[in-house]
């Protein structure tokens, strides 16, 4: 799967709440790295982060830079609230899923971006 498609079908399948997907376009060998928290496999990942998918309702993409087996892309993610907020996020994709992910959220200065 080319790199685009699967970014964008995996931020799609979160604001969805399709967790189906989402655990599609994982490598069973995620490594995963925010802030809060590491994950060394999809299926830890999931469990402790799919509780932030509830609420969500839309996903836009503000920057993309795409190359060969990876992608930046900085988010502006909306809830039902009425209530958004931005993350930046870097992927590698390995065999068509995505093998890692390292997430910069909470940043102040992502918010003037969604403004």
């Amino acid at each position: 799967m080319e790199v685009v498609t699967a970014v964008r079908r995996y931020y799609e399948a979160w604001a969805a709440q399709d967790r189906g997907t989402v655990r599609e376009l994982l490598h069973d060998d995620l490594m995963f790295a925010s802030p809060q928290d590491r994950f060394a496999s999809a299926d830890t990942f999931l469990a402790a982060c799919w509780a932030y998918a509830e609420g969500l309702t839309q996903v836009r993409f503000i920057e993309e830079v795409h190359a060969v087996g990876r992608a930046f892309v900085i988010l502006e993610w909306h809830n039902e609230d009425g209530t958004a907020f931005a993350t930046a996020e870097y992927l590698e994709l390995r065999e068509g899923r995505i093998k890692r992910i390292l997430v910069v959220n909470n940043d102040p200065a992502l918010t003037s971006l969604v403004a």
